[in-house]
């Protein structure tokens, strides 16, 4: 941890600018470990430049490989919110703010855009922006991907765009 607490240091070395970072630490950032692994993980950061970043699949495993079905996978509507819910937690407790810079559920069923409905509710709660994974032609047939097939959008983008915006992100602007 002291070597990101040095790096931190010497890619910041104006504390006036307006550049923001993002910093992850262990375990991938999952949000639902957040306070297992990171729960010590704060840098000096007066200006309050720093993004902590967490990343979360809503899998059994939180791979994000969805080997199972929705039902087989444990998944419920407040799935998203629940594990997500450390990280927000954690990010209250120290006056910090973070970015969920990772998250992707199957088009294959319904169930997950409802629980994707009710995790981007909640993010936009807690002011905590967000980044979709993933998008872009190269993805071929990948069961997350947000990118259009045939000129037809995937059935997340009517989830995605309807929460485009955080009150953080309006906020910074």
């Amino acid at each position: 941890m002291e070597a990101n607490r040095a790096s931190w240091t010497r890619c910041n070395p104006s504390r006036r600018s307006r550049t923001i970072g993002a910093c992850t630490w262990r375990e991938w950032s999952g949000a639902w470990s957040w306070r297992l692994y990171n729960d010590d993980f704060l840098l000096d950061d007066p200006a309050h430049h720093i993004l902590y970043e967490a990343h979360q699949y809503f899998d059994l495993d939180h791979s994000g490989f969805y080997k199972f079905d929705y039902t087989r996978n444990g998944a419920s509507p407040d799935r998203g919110v629940e594990l997500i819910h450390p990280f927000a937690i954690w990010l209250k407790q120290h006056n910090v703010r973070g970015i969920l810079t990772e998250f992707g559920v199957p088009n294959d069923d319904p169930r997950w855009l409802e629980l994707t409905q009710r995790l981007l509710v909640y993010l936009a709660r807690e002011e905590i922006p967000w980044i979709y994974w993933a998008g872009g032609p190269w993805w071929g047939n990948y069961r997350l991907s947000a990118e259009p097939k045939n000129g037809i959008d995937a059935p997340i983008m009517s989830v995605l765009t309807q929460h485009y915006r955080t009150t953080s992100a309006e906020r910074d602007r």
